[in-house]
């Protein structure tokens, strides 16, 4: 196999202190323990590695690993210059200022949190870009992204649970039945047994954050008939104020569209689960002083 040039637009940089880690300790599970990051991560890392270098490294001897001949010529041509970029990204790492801020969560969250956030930095760190990104590679995932500090922070309703990562409930979001205020055949609420005989607009996640809540509201009106299903719940209210389809949404959402659209909220026979959302962040970001003051804001001002 040919191997790969090295440019910095093909090689992730950030592997090169995994490498370091593994080469050190000549095992993953203890490279793992001290870069307080799982050993399925420094197996990912090291196989990007191998890919890359067309090489395979490490070879197993006994319950070490062994460097090969491509790996050993790695740590000799990068050691020194690897230290002096660590030193430089410790510096960075500890400054007081910082001028961006990467934060991962879908359009909703970024319609539903992103504001005040914005707001915070414009007056406290004014010199701070914020980036937002909902999308990613198909080999990441959320914790892959803060653990590789791709992004600073993230908003999800799936619960992140790893040492280096800190997850906290940020938002419980209260839902809301709605649908167009000159519904042909509902009144002021809307029971099981008139629900069965309605089409819903519903949001499309198969995420289990948004399943604990959708499973409730089955238990009480039954399977439903579905018209409309979405990926965008801000799509839902426009969708439900046109047609005769009732939807379940945020009640903040509701709330910011019946100005909007004709809409009126649905009374039930019993209480719609909350959602809740999770702020997650790496441990490490917190050395920023801008950064843990925006945490400690955040964790002080719920939404």
């Amino acid at each position: 196999m040919c191997k790969k040039s090295l440019t910095g637009s093909q090689f992730d940089f950030k592997l090169l202190g995994i490498f370091n880690e593994i080469y050190k300790y000549s095992s993953v599970t203890r490279a793992a323990e001290a870069l307080n990051c799982s050993p399925a991560f420094v197996s990912k890392s090291l196989q990007k590695m191998r890919v890359y270098f067309s090489d395979p490294l490490f070879v197993r001897n006994g319950q070490k690993l062994t460097p090969t001949t491509m790996a050993e010529t790695i740590h000799l041509q990068i050691a020194r210059q690897y230290s002096g970029i660590l030193s430089s990204l410790e510096a960075l790492a500890n400054a007081t200022s910082k001028d961006l801020l990467v934060i991962h969560c879908s359009a909703w969250f970024a319609t539903r949190l992103l504001p005040r956030i914005v707001t915070w930095v414009e007056a406290h760190a004014p010199g701070c870009r914020i980036v937002h990104r909902d999308t990613m590679r198909a080999q990441d995932t959320p914790e892959d992204l803060l653990l590789q500090r791709d992004v600073d922070l993230v908003f999800d309703m799936d619960p992140i649970f790893h040492s280096a990562i800190v997850t906290s409930a940020i938002l419980d979001e209260k839902l809301s039945v709605v649908c167009r205020t000159d519904h042909p055949r509902l009144g002021s609420q809307i029971s099981a047994a008139e629900a069965r005989l309605e089409k819903f607009a519903v949001l499309n996640h198969r995420r289990p954050g948004l399943q604990s809540a959708q499973a409730a509201i089955e238990s009480h009106f039954g399977e439903r008939l579905v018209r409309y299903s979405t990926c965008s719940v801000q799509s839902i209210p426009a969708v439900v104020a046109h047609t005769d389809t009732v939807g379940i949404i945020p009640t903040w959402l509701y709330e910011k569209s019946w100005p909007v659209y004709p809409l009126r909220e649905l009374a039930t026979e019993f209480e719609l689960s909350r959602v809740r959302t999770y702020m997650m962040y790496n441990k490490v970001a917190m050395q920023n002083a801008i950064f843990a003051r925006l945490i400690v804001w955040l964790e002080h001002n719920p939404f």
